[in-house]
C-alpha cells in the first residue's frame, strides 16, 4: 500500500450521513490515516499518527453513534422547528398589530428643548 491510496475495508460500517457503503481508509503523505466516504465526502476521526496503518481510524469510524440516534435527533428537531415556527408566527402577528396601532395613533409632536447646559465660566 502506498501513501495517497484509498483502501476499502470490509469491517467498515456505512457512512452515518448518507448511508453509502462506498467508504474506505484514506492514506495521505505525512498525515494520519482516516476513513472517508466517497459519496458525501464525510471524514471520520484520524488515527493518532501517520505511522498507523489505519486500524485506529477504522475503530473510531465504527465507534460513532448509530443511524437510529441520528434519526431520533432529526425527529426531535422537526418538533422543535414546528414550535419555533409557531413562535415566529405569533411574533409576526404581534409586530403587525403594533405597527397598525402606531399608524392609528399619531406620535406627540417633538417639543423644543435645550439639550446644552447654560454657559458657565470657571474663572
Amino acid at each position: 500500500m502506498q501513501e495517497g491510496d484509498f483502501v476499502s475495508d470490509p469491517t467498515l460500517h456505512p457512512c452515518p450521513f448518507c448511508g453509502s457503503d462506498d467508504v474506505g481508509i484514506c492514506h495521505v503523505v505525512d498525515q494520519p490515516s482516516r476513513v472517508e466516504c466517497w459519496k458525501c465526502h464525510a471524514e471520520g476521526p484520524p488515527a493518532d499518527s501517520s505511522k498507523d496503518p489505519g486500524d485506529l481510524a477504522v475503530e473510531r469510524w465504527n465507534a460513532r453513534r448509530g443511524r437510529n440516534v441520528l434519526t431520533s435527533t432529526i425527529k426531535l428537531s422537526d418538533e422543535s422547528l414546528t414550535a419555533i415556527g409557531a413562535l415566529i408566527e405569533t411574533l409576526y402577528r404581534n409586530t403587525r398589530a403594533r405597527e397598525a396601532t402606531a399608524q392609528q395613533e399619531p406620535l406627540d409632536p417633538p417639543q423644543s428643548r435645550t439639550y446644552f447646559p447654560s454657559h458657565t465660566s470657571f474663572d
